[in-house]
């Protein structure tokens, strides 16, 4: 997942995120959840931002 997002960038970083649901829905349960974003960018100077996001 994201990785030619990954590659037309010159810069890029997965970030993980691990979370506990409490009153989630039937698409999410409750409970543990692991998840992350990808952070992309084209130079020092620039912000980072994401470009996909989903399960980890």
């Amino acid at each position: 997942m994201g990785e030619s997002h990954a590659q037309e960038h010159a810069q890029a970083a997965f970030v993980p995120v691990t979370f506990e649901l409490h009153g989630a829905d039937a698409s999410v349960p409750d409970g543990p959840t692991a998840r992350g974003c990808l952070l992309v960018r084209d130079g020092e100077a620039e912000a980072w931002r994401i470009a996909d996001a989903g399960v980890a």
